[in-house]
């Protein structure tokens, strides 16, 4: 990936904004990163290389569908999610009861 995003690695000043472009998604040239993937595969001694399989390429227009997820992964996603909403709908509530409750005790103060 290193020769890939060489050119903007360079222009980065600074450890932030390495960090900054390697935490973001960036495009990437896939002829440049097969042919890096072919290089590292022809230069990689046989000692260290991993063994070898059967390749099959990805159908034509798009990605096979990935059904092999974790059920308790998704799960815990949709209770996380459901946990935040619940929080911010609190957070919510309160902050409407405090904005109603100022207003209610400034028009018994004109009163």
């Amino acid at each position: 990936m290193w020769m890939i995003f060489r050119y903007v690695a360079y222009l980065c000043v600074g450890a932030l904004t390495i960090q900054f472009f390697f935490h973001r998604h960036n495009a990437v040239n896939m002829n440049e990163f097969i042919n890096l993937a072919y290089i590292l595969d022809r230069n990689t001694p046989a000692n260290i290389h991993p063994p070898r399989t059967q390749l099959i390429p990805l159908p034509r227009g798009g990605y096979p569908v990935f059904n092999k997820y974790p059920i308790y992964v998704v799960d815990f996603q949709a209770k996380e999610r459901e946990r935040i909403q619940e929080e911010e709908r609190q957070y919510l509530l309160r902050k409407y009861d405090r904005i109603i409750g100022k207003n209610i005790d400034s028009l018994q103060a004109k009163r």
